[in-house]
């Protein structure tokens, strides 16, 4: 069960590394996401938005756990009206898409004290735009602890 204070440790961890993102939130549940982005400008450039991990149960007897399940946003506003074609809306996504990478691979890393078991079959990278006056994508991933009951 990944406890909020790792988490918070590992996206600083994250962020002291990838200078591209330039402010960090964390929101409760992702209905949030709006709130936050009414707070932030475009000129403050790229965000990401943690959310608070939920939990689940998963095994039988000897082969039991936790599984927590993560949530991020790398995003930043937008206003659509002023891309001047597709190209303009498509390169966005693209340089977005190239902090996504080093992102998740730094999760996924085991060289340091807070790497996470995160389940790579679980993996999921959604792209978004017209949400909150934003665009960018959406992070999801699932980290097994194993435990006795």
């Amino acid at each position: 069960m990944i406890d909020i204070k790792t988490l918070r440790e590992k996206i600083a961890e994250i962020r002291a590394g990838i200078p591209e993102i330039k402010k960090v939130e964390f929101l409760v549940t992702d209905d949030e996401l709006a709130n936050v982005m009414g707070d932030h400008k475009k000129e403050d450039g790229l965000l990401l938005c943690a959310v608070v991990p939920s939990y689940g149960g998963f095994g039988e007897e000897d082969d039991s756990g936790y599984k927590s399940y993560l949530q991020f946003f790398l995003c930043e506003k937008v206003d659509l009206k002023v891309f001047k074609n597709q190209n303009d809306y498509i390169d966005t996504l693209q340089r977005i898409s190239e902090v996504v990478k080093p992102f998740v691979k730094t999760f996924f890393t085991r060289e340091d004290c807070l790497a996470l078991d995160l389940d790579r079959d679980s993996l999921n990278i959604d792209a978004f735009s017209r949400k909150a006056q934003c665009m960018g994508y959406s992070i999801e991933v699932d980290a097994k602890s194993y435990i006795d009951f």
